[in-house]
């Protein structure tokens, strides 16, 4: 196991299963923060807005399966994220396989030299939030009555937030200074999954509490007008799984200033 540190400053250990190195110089992998390929692997890899990129000297087959661990706490929480290597001679990456992160430590394992690029995104990313309730298997993420959110106070309050997308009802991207509306959907990094966003007391989905909203409350309970799942889980702040008179009536003191 050879241990060193990059010129950076970070930490990274060394070991091979396989033939035996006796001078590891030429081995040593070096973590660069700036590359020539910088524009070219942001778009192969789309989605990642930053990444990492591990260098070996050595080009070519290693003598043996490498094991290369590295200090990466300043830029990546716990979590699963892709490995891309780069082609010199086709000017592109692709997808090599996957580098776990535990404890600030990345770990990856190669058979040969080159440039290999840490995507920033996570290859299993998961809608984990303290508060917002998330419902995995209905695809909901619900906050809490009585509070406005911006787009970005939203992402914040998620686990790896900056690598998920906003987008409004009608499918447009939405902007970080936007305030969260129910219909809202936010899609996890490297994911194809939606999750529906409800904002409680936002039955119209403009993102705002109003009048407008207990109005609908009210249609909805006399059956005069159907809601939309969302818009339901919307309507109900009283959060017993029913909508009530008394949750319009909530919904209207609120809009007004009214302390209940």
């Amino acid at each position: 196991v050879y241990t060193g540190t990059t010129r950076e400053g970070y930490k990274y250990t060394w070991t091979f299963n396989g033939k035996d190195i006796t001078e590891p110089k030429d081995l040593n992998p070096e973590i660069k923060c700036e590359s020539s390929y910088d524009d070219l692997i942001r778009y192969e890899v789309g989605s990642a807005s930053d990444y990492q990129i591990v260098s070996f000297a050595h080009k070519g087959s290693f003598p043996g399966k490498a094991t290369v661990t590295i200090d990466v706490s300043a830029k990546y929480k716990d979590g699963t994220y892709r490995l891309y290597q780069w082609d010199a001679s086709a000017k592109k990456s692709a997808l090599y396989g996957d580098v776990t992160v535990k404890g600030g430590i990345a770990t990856m394992t190669v058979t040969e030299g080159g440039d290999y690029f840490i995507s920033s995104v996570l290859q299993n990313f998961e809608m984990i939030s303290n508060n917002f309730k998330i419902d995995h298997s209905k695809l909901t993420i619900r906050g809490a009555y009585k509070t406005e959110y911006t787009v970005a106070a939203f992402k914040n309050s998620l686990q790896n937030g900056s690598a998920v997308t906003v987008l409004n009802a009608d499918g447009t991207a939405a902007t970080d200074a936007d305030k969260l509306a129910t219909g809202m959907t936010a899609t996890a990094a490297n994911s194809d999954v939606s999750y529906t966003i409800v904002v409680p007391g936002d039955v119209d989905g403009d993102g705002g509490i109003t009048a407008l909203d207990a109005m609908m409350v009210l249609r909805a309970v006399v059956r005069d007008l159907t809601l939309t799942y969302p818009q339901m889980l919307a309507a109900d702040v009283t959060d017993d799984t029913w909508i009530y008179p008394e949750d319009a009536i909530s919904i209207l003191k609120y809009s007004f200033g009214i302390e209940e």
